[in-house]
């Protein structure tokens, strides 16, 4: 099995040797392109997707609350967002589209780096 996370970075070329190896595959071979982008094949879009199945994941509430909670278990295990509720994480998620990825990096930009001047003012003591 292969994995191909954030598919819609290909270049042409990568697109168009993917294109060769799926007509001399292995048997048995499993591809796996994730994407949060659409077209994400460009020209090569028809005759990608014509040896591919698709599927589009939906963000269930069970996912919503399970990455909340990744989320702010990342969060306090960093020291980053130690304020912030479940709800906030909950909001965060949602307005990410479920973007686990996007969703991390807005903690660590500080996104909801609530308590910012306390965490401060105890390292600076």
């Amino acid at each position: 099995m292969i994995t191909v996370n954030e598919c819609h970075g290909l270049s042409p070329e990568a697109i168009k040797a993917w294109l060769t190896w799926f007509d001399e595959r292995p048997a048995n071979s499993l591809v796996i392109f994730t994407t949060t982008e659409a077209n994400v094949f460009g020209k090569a879009e028809g005759p990608m997707f014509s040896r591919l199945l698709k599927f589009h994941l939906e963000l269930t509430p069970d996912t919503l609350e399970a990455f909340a909670r990744y989320a702010q278990g990342v969060a306090n295990i960093e020291h980053l967002a130690s304020n912030a509720t479940l709800e906030d994480f909950r909001r965060l998620v949602k307005a990410k589209a479920g973007n686990l990825r996007e969703v991390l990096s807005a903690i660590e930009a500080g996104e909801l780096f609530t308590d910012f001047d306390d965490t401060c003012a105890a390292q600076a003591a």
